[in-house]
Formats: structure tokens, C-alpha cells, sequence
């Protein structure tokens, strides 16, 4: 489990070295064969990235009735590594295709850890399960905050290109502990009985009632986290908040980092906490997902508005303290609103479905809208904002809004998650699936499974 969470810190740090480093990029696109809008063209980068790994989420999902769960984690990763060595070639080359390409190829690669991963700390956690989840889904918030460190001063220092460098090699050493791992994983999925077919794993979802409510709801969530993450640093500072854009990216990865990595263990402890209490874990992960994503979402929004650096870190942090709480149960959701042995491939498809309506569209969307409102107000690589960005200009507006406009994602997802909800609870007497037929390896359990 430690090796899942460190490789998940990895994937995230990754994810924010193009955030991190938005001035650099920008500069890189305006002088690369891109035809696109700036802040298009940058969102672009992280939904090409999510496209692939969306896309292969679902091969990996269901290879894993077949193929050894952890082989196919040290393969994906290897893809990683040799997507970071595009990536990084581009910059020489000058190639913004080159690079949207290696950003989708790097997303195919993180899928398969990433939809093994929560199954197998699931069993293997027991009874802290939720603390565990919390822990390994802390990479989310934690990484990429230390993602928005290192590509800034790396960019800084040297250049972009640079930090996917290291990266690629870095990663070579969980790829290797997978692939020659003496447990290949295999405790998520049931061997015993004939692998599904695509067909059979389909309407075996389709006929989940809580299922495609519950991923509408994470993409509410996951497309304001994603916009926040994706044009955090540069809105700063066309909001006139910081007039650096390397420290903007420290102070915000710094407030992200501190609250994702003290709000989502937290979280999974108030899962854990609350799942003693009921029968019905799904419906204790939805009461937990709604609770938490409400407080942030009323905490968060006053953001968009804030003129003092101090208060807008402090409804930053505030903010997200809860809705990071919220990531191990919204997957726990996942987990427990689909049978058992298709959790691998559930987790995949709501990966998919989160991705398509809420994080691949939402940097595009928000690019666009700063492209066409407020072009003055994106940073160049020197930090600076054009005058029509200026304090009480239309433009600065113009980007106060749609930074609201991210906020009320989450209330979108408020409403799905409780239509999820209610049907969690109409569906508290229908039978449940057997306990699992592995011990877990917190509570005295092998590193193969148990029968």
C-alpha cells in the first residue's frame, strides 16, 4: 500500500508541473506551431492528459479479470517514463503537438495504478479502509501542490522541459517494485469463476441504481477542482493578488498542500468513523461525501472575491479542508454501488464518465472564457498583466466571475450526490453482495489472497 501511495504522490506531482509553471507555457505555446488560443491551448494540456487516462482507465479495468493487477501498474507506468521523454523533447522542438501528444500518452500510462489502486487498499485496509483511501487520495491535493513547487522553480531555474526529465526517471523505480512484486494484486477481482465479458461488466453497472448519479456527481466536484488547479496560480495574479507568478504558485500549492494532506485522512476517518454507525456503507459514503462537499462549497466561494491575499489563502484552505475530506468517500461510493468482483471495472467507467462531463471540459471551457474575457488579465512568463486587467477594469470582473462560475460546480454536484442518496436509501433492503473472500493484510491477512 505504501508503494500505491508514493506512485500516486508521483502521478500528482506531474500533473502539476504544467499549472506550476503556466507563464513558461504560455510562452512556449505563442511561439510553437499551436493555432489555438493561449489559454485555450493550455487548458488543452491537462485535458489531453485526462482524455488518455479516462480512456485507458477502462482497457485496464477490465484486463485485471486476466492480467495480474500489479504487472499491468508496472507496464502503465513505462509507458509514463517514455511519455516524460516526449514531453520534455518538445520544448527543443518546439512542437506544442509533440507535447499534447505526450501529455495523452502520460495519462494513459498513470490509468492502471491508479484504477487499481483504491480496490486493492479497500480489501487489504480492513476496518481502516477510509483512513487508508484518505491517505493514498491525499496524493491528489498533495502532490499536485508539490507539483506547482517544482515546475515552477525547475522552470525557473532551467526550463520545463527539465522537470519531466527527472520525472520519467524517478518513476522508473516504482515501475520496477511492480513488475517484480512477489503480490501481483490479484485480490481485487475473483479468479475462481470465468472473467466477464465488456458486455457483462456494462449492464452490471447500467443496473446499479446509485451509479451514474454518484459519477455525475464527482464531476461536478472534479471540474472546479480541476479549474482551480489548472489556472489557480495565473488567476491570482491577473486578480492583483500577487504580482509573481513563482510565488503565486508556492503560496497556492502550499495552502492545497497543508489542507489535502490534513483534510483527506480526515476524511477517511470520519468515513470509517460514520460506517460503524450504519449497515449501509454506501449510504454512509454519500452522507460523508454530501456533508463535506456542502461545508466547502459555502466556505470556497467567497474566493472569488477576495481582494487581500491573507483572506483569499484563508477561504482557499478553509475551503478545501472539507471538499478534500469528501475524495474517500465519493470513491468508497463508487466501490460499494457496484457488485464486488466489477469494482476495478466500476471505478474505470466512473472515471471515464467524471472525466467527460467534468474535468476534460472544464479547463477548455475555462481558457476559452479567459481567452475571450479577460485576455489581459493571463500572466506572461514575466509575470506580467496587460493594463486592461487593471484594478475596477471589466476584465478583472470578468474573471472574478468565472472563478465564481468554478465554485458553483460544486453545486451541481451537491444535487446529483443527493439524488444518489436517496436512492442509496431506498435500496437499503434490497440484498447486498457477499463479504469478500479475502482477509484483509491490516488484520493479520497473507499478501495473496485468503479463500
Amino acid at each position: 500500500m505504501v508503494l500505491l501511495v508514493t506512485t500516486n504522490v508521483l502521478n500528482y506531482i506531474d500533473r502539476g508541473i504544467v499549472p506550476g509553471a503556466a507563464g513558461a507555457f504560455d510562452s512556449f505555446i505563442e511561439g510553437s506551431d499551436c493555432a489555438w488560443g493561449t489559454s485555450a491551448a493550455f487548458g488543452a494540456l491537462t485535458s489531453a492528459f485526462i482524455v488518455g487516462f479516462s480512456l485507458a482507465s477502462v482497457v485496464v479495468g477490465h484486463l485485471a479479470h486476466s492480467v495480474p493487477p500489479f504487472k499491468l501498474c508496472g507496464v502503465g507506468l513505462l509507458i509514463w517514463c517514455f511519455s516524460m521523454v516526449l514531453a520534455g523533447l518538445a520544448k527543443p522542438l518546439n512542437s506544442y503537438t509533440l507535447l499534447i501528444a505526450a501529455r495523452a500518452l502520460g495519462g494513459c500510462g498513470e490509468a492502471g495504478f491508479v484504477t487499481i489502486g483504491g480496490p486493492f487498499i479497500q480489501d487489504a485496509a480492513g476496518a481502516k479502509q477510509g483512513l487508508w483511501l484518505g491517505i493514498f487520495y491525499a496524493a491528489i491535493p498533495f502532490g499536485t501542490a508539490l507539483g506547482y513547487g517544482y515546475g515552477a522553480i525547475v522552470a525557473e531555474t532551467w526550463t520545463w522541459a527539465a522537470a519531466f526529465y527527472a520525472q520519467g526517471v524517478v518513476i522508473l523505480v516504482p515501475a520496477t517494485l511492480f513488475l517484480l512484486s512477489s503480490d501481483d494484486g490479484a485480490r481485487i477481482v475473483d479468479r475462481d469463476v470465468r472473467p466477464p465479458s465488456v458486455k457483462e461488466e456494462l449492464n452490471a453497472l447500467r443496473r446499479a441504481p446509485t451509479f451514474h448519479w454518484t459519477c455525475l456527481g464527482y464531476a461536478g466536484y472534479s471540474a472546479a477542482i480541476i479549474g482551480f488547479s489548472t489556472f489557480g496560480p495565473s488567476i491570482v495574479v491577473g486578480l492583483g493578488l500577487w504580482s509573481d507568478q513563482v510565488e503565486a504558485s508556492l503560496a497556492f500549492s502550499a495552502t492545497l498542500a497543508v489542507s489535502g494532506a490534513v483534510g483527506t485522512p480526515l476524511g477517511g476517518l470520519a468515513l470509517d468513523a460514520w460506517s460503524r454507525r450504519h449497515t449501509n456503507k454506501l449510504a454512509s459514503a454519500l452522507d460523508v461525501a454530501l456533508a463535506c462537499v456542502a461545508g466547502g462549497f459555502v466556505l470556497i466561494a467567497p474566493a472569488a472575491f477576495c481582494r487581500d491575499r491573507g483572506l483569499f489563502l484563508a477561504s482557499i484552505a478553509l475551503g478545501t479542508l472539507p471538499l478534500f475530506a469528501a475524495t474517500a468517500a465519493m470513491n468508497v461510493a463508487v466501490f460499494e454501488g457496484v457488485p464486488r468482483c466489477h469494482r476495478a471495472f466500476g471505478i474505470a467507467v466512473a472515471t471515464l464518465l467524471m472525466h467527460a462531463f467534468g474535468d476534460v471540459p472544464s479547463p477548455i471551457i475555462v481558457g476559452a472564457l479567459k481567452d475571450a474575457w479577460a485576455p489581459a488579465c493571463a500572466p506572461d512568463s514575466h509575470s506580467r498583466i496587460g493594463e486592461a486587467c487593471g484594478a475596477g477594469s471589466d476584465q478583472r470582473a470578468h474573471l472574478q466571475g468565472i472563478t465564481f462560475g468554478l465554485c458553483l460546480y460544486f453545486g451541481v454536484s451537491l444535487l446529483f450526490f443527493g439524488v444518489s442518496r436517496r436512492k442509496a436509501g431506498k435500496a437499503e433492503a434490497a440484498p447486498v453482495d457477499p463479504a469478500p473472500t479475502v482477509t484483509p493484510l491490516l488484520d493479520g491477512g497473507e499478501s495473496k489472497d485468503v479463500l
